[in-house]
C-alpha cells in the first residue's frame, strides 16, 4: 500500500493507480482534479480524510473499482463531483461520511455505479442538477447498490433552466434516508426509479401514490412501481 499525503491536478495524461492510499491532504482541499481531456483509473485504493475526493470535468474519464472515498471534510464538496461531459464510472466501491452530497453530477456529467454504497452523506447521496443546452443531460445510472442512511438517498433537481436528466436507477436498496429515499423538484419528466427495495415490502411512502408504504419516501413525480418486496 502506498501513502499519498498531497492532492494531484491531472491535465490531458492517462495514469493508473492501485493499491494507493491517499489521506490528509496538506497541500490541496482535493485529492485528485481530473480535467482536460484526460483520464484516471483507480483500482483497490483508498481517499480519506480530504475536503473533496475527485472533481472531474472537461471531457475526462475516472474509472473507480474496488476503492473507497470516506471522511470528506468539506462543507461545499461532495466525494467526487463530474460534469462538463465529463464520466465516473465506480464498481465495488463505497462512498461513505460526508458534510455535503456524496456524487454531484452536474452540466453534463455521467455516472455509472455498480455494486458499491453511499451511505453516511448529511446531504444526498447522490445528487444531479441537470445539464445545459451545450452539455447535454446528466446521465445517472445506477444498479446493484446500496444508498442508505443519508438525508435524500437521491436527489434530481431537473429546474426548468436546465436540460433534464437521464435516469436509470435499478435493482438497488434505497432506504434508512432521512427525508427521502429519492426525490425531485420538477414535473419536467417523471423519473424511473422501478424495481429497487425501499426498506420495507410494502414498498416507499408516497402521501398521494402509496400512502401505506413503510419504506424510505419518495416526492411526486417518481415512478417507482414495481419495487422490490
Amino acid at each position: 500500500m502506498v501513502l499519498v499525503t498531497l492532492g494531484m491536478f491531472l491535465e490531458t495524461r492517462l495514469l493508473f493507480f492501485d493499491s494507493v492510499n491517499i489521506t490528509g491532504n496538506m497541500f490541496s482541499d482535493v485529492a485528485f482534479y481530473v480535467f482536460d481531456n484526460s483520464s484516471l483509473n483507480i483500482n483497490k485504493s483508498s481517499i480519506a480524510n480530504s475536503d473533496s475526493g475527485l472533481k472531474i470535468f472537461d471531457k475526462s474519464i475516472v474509472t473507480f473499482n474496488d476503492s473507497s472515498i470516506t471522511n470528506i471534510q468539506g462543507i461545499y464538496s461532495g466525494a467526487v463531483e463530474v460534469s462538463n461531459n465529463s464520466s465516473f464510472s465506480a464498481t465495488g466501491s463505497t462512498f461513505d461520511t460526508g458534510f455535503a452530497d456524496g456524487i454531484d453530477v452536474y452540466d453534463g456529467g455521467t455516472l455509472t455505479l455498480s455494486h458499491s454504497t453511499i451511505k453516511n452523506f448529511i446531504l444526498a447521496g447522490v445528487a444531479s442538477f441537470g445539464g445545459d443546452k451545450i452539455s447535454g443531460p446528466d446521465v445517472v445510472s445506477i444498479d446493484y447498490s446500496n444508498i442508505t442512511n443519508n438525508d435524500v438517498g437521491v436527489d434530481i433537481y431537473n429546474a426548468s433552466s436546465k436540460v433534464p436528466s437521464e435516469v436509470n436507477i435499478g435493482n438497488n436498496s434505497i432506504y434508512n434516508n432521512l427525508s427521502f429515499g429519492a426525490r425531485t423538484f420538477s414535473n419536467i419528466v417523471t423519473l424511473s426509479l422501478v424495481n429497487n427495495w425501499w426498506g420495507d415490502k410494502t414498498g416507499p411512502y408516497n402521501e398521494i401514490s402509496n400512502p401505506a408504504g413503510l419504506g424510505n419516501a419518495v416526492s411526486e413525480y417518481v415512478n417507482f412501481a414495481p419495487f422490490c418486496k
